[in-house]
């Protein structure tokens, strides 16, 4: 009980003390809601369209773009692994249009690993047969792993963060000029074969996953794009006198010695904090409210900014205040004046 006693009066003092500033007050408020408000009015700036259609691909051939592989390593060498990697290449060369690879056997991992690091892995593909041990029988189950040929440089630097799809065509994925589906699948047909006795052979293809229906402007989507890059920038700069004013009350509260003063009247320090944190996080939490409402609604856009997503926003924006609060108490710390 005496620690709830303190908190309220200790949260009463708080408000009297920010109901001295009424400006400072003021100013927390109305920062953040304009920076909500030009969120809000610069993605409606452009000439937004509603692109209806969603964005479909066309499926594409793992086979399609394989690159030149001079050399197909295999372990172990043994008789069987040797023949399962050839009539892997003899597959592999009616897909490409360079000469099919030289093969060459490795004695065990370490071997495998040595030659890795001496030579460019961008001419070499090798597979790895874990459980064939000197049989001379293919085993009803067989494990391998697959090493494709590796490319360093990247066609464009990738980014989930994007609200448009990268993407041009299914060509773009990185997974395909790397060869590795195919090289896997040709395994997979090799051994099927091998087990049933019958040619076996199947097309795999791969498919984008199709991109939704969206708001867009002009080029790749207009503003829509730098306004989502643009938004967390002006969502930390909007908050920031929130921070610095409540770094500077409870520094000048600790410069006037009162906090010792209070201890010395039995004040409980958990109390203390408790209150400021209190406080502080019930202004900034109705400024969040009605920044949620601006973005989630049509008070100031003909379209929301974010649609269907109102409560997870809300409380992104509450954690965000009670983070920015916390960061303050915390600098807080740090300073005697």
């Amino acid at each position: 009980m005496k620690f709830f006693k303190q908190l309220v009066l200790l949260i009463w003092k708080n408000l009297l003390l920010k109901r001295n500033r009424k400006w400072a007050a003021v100013f927390e408020i109305i920062i953040p809601l304009f920076g909500t408000y030009l969120v809000a009015t610069w993605k409606h700036s452009d000439e937004i369209s509603e692109i209806q259609n969603a964005v479909l691909y066309q499926p594409v051939s793992v086979y399609l773009e394989l690159p030149s592989i001079d050399r197909f390593l295999f372990v172990p060498n043994t008789t069987l692994a040797k023949t399962i990697v050839s009539e892997t290449v003899k597959r592999l060369a009616s897909h490409m249009t360079s000469s099919a690879p030289a093969l060459q056997g490795m004695n065990d991992e370490s071997e495998l690993q040595d030659y890795a690091v001496t030579t460019d892995r961008r001419e070499w593909a090798a597979v790895m047969f874990t459980n064939l041990g000197q049989n001379t029988t293919l085993p009803q189950h067989v494990a391998f792993s697959l090493s494709s040929p590796h490319w360093t440089a990247f066609p464009f630097p990738f980014k989930r963060a994007l609200i448009l799809p990268i993407l041009e065509s299914p060509e773009d994925d990185l997974s395909l000029s790397r060869s590795h589906l195919a090289l896997q699948s040709l395994l997979t047909e090799t051994l099927i074969s091998m087990w049933s006795g019958k040619n076996v052979s199947f097309e795999l293809t791969t498919n984008n996953m199709p991109y939704p229906s969206r708001w867009g402007g002009r080029g790749r989507g207009g503003r829509i794009w730098g306004n989502t890059l643009r938004m967390p920038e002006l969502l930390v700069v909007s908050f920031i006198l929130s921070v610095v004013q409540a770094t500077k009350d409870v520094v000048v509260e600790k410069e006037n010695k009162i906090k010792e003063s209070m201890k010395l009247m039995g004040m409980l320090p958990s109390a203390y904090w408790a209150s400021w944190f209190v406080s502080f996080s019930a202004c900034v939490a109705i400024v969040t409210l009605v920044c949620a409402a601006f973005m989630c609604t049509t008070i100031v856009a003909p379209v929301p900014f974010l649609d269907h997503v109102d409560s997870v926003y809300c409380v992104f924006l509450l954690c965000f205040a009670a983070a920015l609060v916390s960061y303050g108490i915390m600098m807080s710390v740090f300073f005697t004046r």
